[in-house]
This record gives structure tokens, sequence and C-alpha cells, in this order.
């Protein structure tokens, strides 16, 4: 493994999040919202937003892609491990959403791939039976609800990025033992 990591997530607190997160860990990210892959054509832009940050210039190790929501990031997840090299660790972070996430997870993966691919490394964290540096964390409930819990802010109130970035440095400064969890998971 080349030591460059794609990660996936579904909206734009998580990208936010996963930035400041990596970034305070000395990682160098390179970002991608879904507005900014789409504007590369469909599918497409998805396999050029991946090959664009493999290309030798570029020095961010690692990618985070942001998804339109929870079932498309799941949909690309499989369709990126289908295609996937080794040049690259592939994981995806989304909220838990009371089972549902993984649920759906479990089905589009069967269909994907026509086998179980997971092992559960913990409550919110799970492997690929295939590929031990890929892999996909589950928040325990969603960021936006513990992010309120901790700090007293809702982010879904905060409308410009500034904001929501000062909010979210703010919840990272607490000690959360799933964003623990989440370092480990990421490092």
């Amino acid at each position: 493994m080349a030591g460059k990591m794609v990660v996936l997530c579904e909206g734009r607190h998580d990208l936010i999040f996963l930035s400041l997160l990596l970034e305070r860990a000395g990682r160098n990210v390179l970002s991608r919202n879904w507005d900014q892959i789409c504007k590369k054509s469909d599918l497409s832009g998805e396999r050029r937003v991946i090959q664009d940050f493999l290309r030798t210039r570029e020095r961010s190790s690692v990618l985070i892609k942001q998804d339109n929501n929870r079932d498309t990031c799941i949909h690309h997840f499989w369709m990126i491990y289908g295609y996937a090299d080794e040049r690259y660790s592939l994981k995806m972070v989304l909220d838990s959403d009371n089972g549902i996430t993984l649920r759906n997870l479990k089905d589009e993966m069967q269909q994907a791939t026509q086998k179980d691919l997971l092992n559960s490394e913990s409550v919110c964290s799970f492997s690929l039976k295939a590929e031990a540096e890929s892999g996909i964390f589950l928040y325990p409930t969603t960021l936006t609800k513990s992010v309120f819990e901790q700090t007293g802010k809702n982010l879904n109130n905060l409308h410009d990025g500034d904001s929501q970035r000062n909010v979210l440095g703010e919840f990272l400064e607490r000690d959360v033992e799933w964003v623990r969890e989440l370092e480990r998971f990421l490092m």
C-alpha cells in the first residue's frame, strides 16, 4: 500500500469534521464535495477524482470524498471497491442511523459482491475480509447529534462553512471515546 487513503462520507458536516480530524493528525488532505465531483460527469467523475488524487504530483495522502447521501455513499463504496487497486486503502464513515445504515450496507454489499466481506472490529468499526486496511466506521448516532450533545450547538442551524468548522473544532477538543476510535480507524 502506497500510504494513500480514500475516505467516503455522506455530508458537508462529515467532510469538514474528517478534514479537521486528519489535519490535526498532520495528514495532507484533499477534499471533494458532491458538486465538485458531479462537474466531472457522472460515474466517470468518481473515477477521475480518485485517479487525479493518485497521480504522483498530488502531495495529499488522504482524499475525502463527500457523496450526496448515505445510500449514494454506500453504492459508491462498493462500486469503487470493485475497481480499487493497491495504491490506496478505501474507508467510509457514516451515521449509524439506528442500524439502518448497516442493513443498507450489507444489502448493497450482497448485491455488489455476492458475499459478506465485513469483519466487525467494534460496535462502530468494520474491516473488510479481503482488504484489512480498508473498512467502514459508523458514528454511534449521528455526527450532528453528538456535536449538539457535547457543545450545545446545532450544526444544522449554521449555514456558513466557517461557523461549522469552528463548532466542529470545538467538538474535537472534547474527549469523546468514539472520536478516539475513529482516529485509530483512520490512522
